[in-house]
């Protein structure tokens, strides 16, 4: 796993037997983007399964009631239908991710979808793109949902 971070990710407090296993199994390090420009804290990582295939959950939260799941798998794994308002899918190698946004204004979603994919593209994150980043934040009403 690999947390798209400025500074050193600190390692968690309590350790998941099973999670070294479980990334094991993936064909890559997934990449947890770090979306705080867009207002949005991760607030936590988990590993489950679906359809027998393991998937790690990024979960992060706004101030004003936003919440976003980033889902990571093997490239080739079919997501299941979510809850959430707003959904985007894409390949990066050989991991697939989905960005699921409960209640999350368009254009601000938008703006997160652009940010996460270049992260776990490899890609640097351009001027414009931190700026659309900062200005959907300011601009988009409160989530809802």
């Amino acid at each position: 796993l690999w947390l798209a971070l400025p500074e050193p990710a600190r390692a968690p407090e309590t350790p998941l037997p099973h999670a070294a296993i479980t990334l094991a199994a993936l064909p890559a390090s997934p990449v947890v983007p770090h979306l705080d420009r867009a207002g949005l804290t991760l607030t936590g990582v988990a590993v489950a399964a679906s359809d027998g295939d393991p998937v790690v959950v990024a979960t992060y939260r706004g101030p004003r009631g936003c919440r976003l799941e980033l889902h990571a798998a093997a490239a080739g794994h079919a997501f299941p239908p979510t809850a959430g308002t707003r959904r985007h899918a894409w390949t990066a190698g050989p991991l697939a991710y989905q960005l699921v946004a409960f209640g999350m204004p368009a254009a601000r979603f938008r703006a997160v979808v652009d940010a996460a994919e270049r992260a776990t593209l490899g890609d640097g994150l351009p001027d414009a793109l931190d700026r659309r980043l900062r200005e959907a934040r300011l601009a988009s009403q409160p989530c809802v949902g």
